[in-house]
C-alpha cells in the first residue's frame, strides 16, 4: 500500500440519495476500525449525495478485504454505494507561479 510520510492513504467514495445519518454511519464505521480521515468533501445535488474522503489506513485494525466487506455492508444498510481505492503514490512536481502587475 503506498505511503506518504508513513501514511497508507486510500480514497473512499460514498454516493446515493441523500438522507439523515449517512456521514455519521460511515465515519463511525471508520472510527471503529481505527481509520483516520485526512480529508473529507461532500456535495449534494438534486437530492444526490457524493462524499469523498482521503483516509489513512496505517493503523487499520483488520485486513483490507474485511474492511471492504464491512464498507459494502454499511453501504447496503444506508442504501449507498461505497467504494475504496488505494491511493497511488504521488510524485512531487516542480511548479512556478509567476505574478506581474502588467495588464
Amino acid at each position: 500500500m503506498p505511503s506518504s510520510h508513513g501514511k497508507k492513504l486510500a480514497r473512499i467514495r460514498v454516493a446515493g440519495p441523500d438522507k439523515k445519518g449517512i456521514i455519521a454511519t460511515v465515519t463511525t464505521h471508520l472510527f471503529k476500525n481505527n481509520i483516520n480521515i485526512e480529508d473529507i468533501d461532500q456535495r449534494i445535488l438534486e437530492g444526490f449525495l457524493v462524499m469523498n474522503m482521503v483516509v489513512d489506513l496505517k493503523d487499520l485494525s483488520q485486513p483490507l478485504s474485511t474492511l471492504r466487506q464491512g464498507l459494502k455492508k454499511v453501504g447496503e444498510k444506508i442504501r449507498m454505494e461505497i467504494t475504496l481505492e488505494i491511493e497511488e503514490t504521488r510524485k512531487l512536481k516542480n511548479m512556478a507561479i509567476l505574478v506581474t502587475k502588467e495588464p
